[in-house]
C-alpha cells in the first residue's frame, strides 16, 4: 500500500511539473516578454478590451471584470472580452451568462484579434499582462490581488511579481493591492491608481435579523466561506472550528458549520460542504445563517461585503486585509488561536447588542460602496489618458 502511495505520489507531481512547464514557457515565449512598457497616451478610449483567463462558472475575479465591463459598455465604450486560453466561445459566452446576467461586451479569442484593434488593452491577472504587447493599443492592468502571494518563491511568483514593475499603468481594486506593490516592488515606474472597492447591494439585500435572539439560541448556523487554496486557510479555518465547537459543546452551544465556495470534492473534517453555489443560494445560506466567516489573508474578496449587506455578522481574521476596507469594530476578528473564537461567540451569546453595533459600523461603509459608483471612478481614470 505504501508502495502504491508513493506512485500515486511522483505520478502526481510529475503531472504538475509538465503544468507548471507549459505556463512558465507560454509566458517566456510570450510576444516581448519582461520588455518594460512605454505607454503612448491614445487619441481615443473607445475600444477597450479586458485580456482574461477564460470565464470559469462562480468566479467572483472574473464576474467583477464583466460588471466593470458592462457599466463601461453602458458609458458608451465598445468593451470586448479577450480570452487567451482557447477555450470555446459558447461555453465563455455561457459561463458570463450565469456570473451576470445580461453581461455586455462581445467575447473573442486573444489570436483572432488583431493588433490595432483598440484603443486600450486590460490585462486582469498576471500572466495576461504577458498577451499585452501582442496590441498597439495603451496598456493597463486591473489588478484584483496581490497574485505573488498565491504561489511559494518560485518562477511564478517571480514571473507575477514582474508584471507589477513593467510600466503599465495599474488599476488596482481597493488600496489595499497598491500599498503591497509599494511595498515589493518600490521602484516600479508604473503607474499605481485604485477604485473603491465595491459590490452590487440589489443582489444582496438586508434581511431583518432579530439578534436578541442569539442569547436564547442553543446552535448557531455558521457559513464559512473557503478554498482549497492556501490564502483561504482551508486548514486552518477546520482545525479552528473543530477545537471552538468542542469547546462550546461543553457549554451547551452547537455549531451547525456549512462551508461553500470549494468543490464538492472538499471533505472538511467538521460540518457539510455544499460546494460552489451561485448568487441566489449563497443569499439564501446568508438568510438561514447566524455567522459567517471569511479567511481574506490577501486582497478581501465580495463575500465579507455581500454577508455583512443581509445584515449576517462576519467572522475575520485580524492578520488579514478586512481592516483595510472597515473598521475593527465592524466584524467579530480573531486569531489563530481556537479560543479566542470559542471566547467572543460566548461572549455575543451572553450579550448579543454588540452585533447592532457591529452591523452599524459596517452599514456606515456599505452605504457608500457599489459597482456605478466604482465604475465611474474606473471612467474617469479612463478620460484622464486621452491624448
Amino acid at each position: 500500500m505504501n508502495n502504491l502511495a508513493y506512485i500515486v505520489k511522483d505520478l502526481y507531481n510529475i503531472g504538475l511539473r509538465r503544468h507548471e512547464r507549459r505556463i512558465i514557457d507560454t509566458v517566456l515565449d510570450s510576444p516581448g516578454f519582461a520588455q518594460p512598457v512605454f505607454n503612448i497616451r491614445p487619441k481615443s478610449v473607445q475600444k477597450i478590451a479586458f485580456i482574461v483567463p477564460g470565464i470559469d462558472k462562480y468566479s467572483g475575479g472574473i464576474t467583477s471584470v464583466l460588471r466593470l465591463g458592462t457599466y463601461l459598455a453602458q458609458f458608451g465604450h465598445e468593451i470586448t472580452y479577450a480570452d487567451y486560453t482557447n477555450a470555446s466561445i459558447n461555453e465563455l459566452c455561457k459561463n458570463a451568462s450565469d456570473n451576470l446576467l445580461g453581461y455586455q461586451g462581445k467575447i473573442a479569442s486573444v489570436d483572432s484579434l488583431s493588433a490595432n484593434a483598440f484603443d486600450v488593452v486590460i490585462a486582469t491577472n498576471w500572466q495576461s499582462v504577458y498577451c499585452l504587447h501582442k496590441f498597439n493599443a495603451y496598456k493597463m492592468y486591473f489588478v484584483q490581488d496581490y497574485e505573488p502571494f498565491f504561489f511559494n518563491l518560485s518562477e511564478r511568483y517571480l514571473l507575477a511579481k514582474l508584471t507589477y514593475e513593467l510600466g503599465l499603468h495599474i488599476v488596482s481594486l481597493g488600496s489595499w493591492n497598491v500599498k503591497q506593490i509599494q511595498r515589493e516592488c518600490p521602484s516600479t515606474p508604473s503607474i499605481l491608481e485604485y477604485i473603491d472597492f465595491p459590490f452590487e447591494p440589489k443582489e444582496y439585500p438586508h434581511c431583518a435579523r432579530n439578534y436578541s435572539s442569539y442569547e436564547e439560541t442553543k446552535k448557531y448556523v455558521l457559513a464559512v466561506y473557503t478554498k482549497e487554496d492556501g490564502k483561504r486557510m482551508p486548514n486552518i479555518m477546520q482545525s479552528l472550528l473543530y477545537r471552538t465547537s468542542s469547546v462550546l459543546s461543553g457549554c451547551g452551544l452547537q455549531l451547525d458549520i456549512r462551508f461553500f465556495g470549494a468543490k464538492k470534492s472538499f471533505k472538511p473534517c467538521i460540518g457539510k460542504n455544499l460546494g460552489k453555489l451561485s448568487k441566489s443560494e449563497m443569499l439564501e445560506l446568508y438568510k438561514k445563517s447566524d455567522f459567517g466567516m471569511v479567511a481574506s489573508m490577501s486582497n478581501i474578496s465580495l463575500v465579507p461585503y455581500e454577508m455583512l449587506a443581509t445584515g449576517l455578522p462576519v467572522i475575520e481574521f485580524k492578520s488579514g486585509s478586512f481592516e483595510s476596507f472597515f473598521p475593527s469594530e465592524a466584524g467579530i476578528l480573531i486569531d489563530y488561536n481556537y479560543q479566542t473564537l470559542a471566547n467572543r461567540l460566548l461572549s455575543i451569546h451572553n450579550d448579543a447588542s454588540q452585533l447592532t453595533k457591529m452591523l452599524e459600523q459596517a452599514n456606515a461603509i456599505l452605504g457608500k460602496s457599489n459597482w456605478f459608483r466604482s465604475a465611474l471612478q474606473f471612467e474617469k481614470i479612463l478620460k484622464k489618458i486621452v491624448a
